[in-house]
């Protein structure tokens, strides 16, 4: 049982990324189950206060925070392992269509764990934003994809940067910073 904790819950492997694994567990039932089937596959499992709201991801690049994408699971509960890489599991809307101050806030906070957290190229922050307009920050992802269904690129796209560009632009700072360290 999950103890003192109220249900729903997110429940994950700790150590995985890509949302792989990741269950809402709504009753007791499905709570055991979950239990059961994560420790068999996985060790070190995290529970998590589940927040209902509409889900949104920020990118970041080169210092500068992305336009906003809101995430449009089709067919899926929640932007689930699937939903990110099965073709047509998800829809990207962007800019997303959010109040100005909703969408500056939630880069502003991308930016901000960008920062925090030492990244630096490239970074994606997720969000869910209740239905009072709060944004929660999920997680920051400090290696996002940039696989054709992947949130960054799209996002990259909506200003004018190409997959290629944006390729391009990953490679040329990994080789100058080798440069700069062969330098010195």
């Amino acid at each position: 049982m999950p103890g003192s904790l109220n249900l729903p819950l997110v429940v994950k492997p700790r150590n995985e990324g890509s949302s792989a694994g990741v269950r809402i567990v709504r009753t007791h039932e499905t709570w055991s189950q979950a239990m059961i089937e994560l420790s068999e596959q996985r060790t070190g499992i995290i529970a998590e206060e589940f927040i209902e709201g509409r889900e949104f991801s920020c990118g970041v690049l080169f210092e500068q925070a992305l336009p906003v994408a809101e995430i449009l699971p089709q067919g899926h509960e929640f932007y689930s392992f699937e939903a990110k890489y099965t073709p047509g599991g998800s829809r990207h809307e962007i800019p997303a269509h959010v109040d100005e101050d909703l969408g500056h806030r939630m880069q502003i906070l991308a930016l901000s764990m960008h920062r925090l957290l030492g990244l630096r190229d490239y970074s994606r922050t997720d969000f869910i934003v209740t239905r009072e307009g709060r944004p929660y920050i999920l997680e920051t992802n400090a290696l996002p994809g940039l696989t054709p269904t992947s949130i960054l690129p799209d996002e990259c796209a909506s200003i004018g940067i190409s997959f290629d560009a944006l390729v391009d632009r990953l490679v040329r700072a990994a080789l100058d910073r080798g440069r700069t360290l062969v330098e010195t």
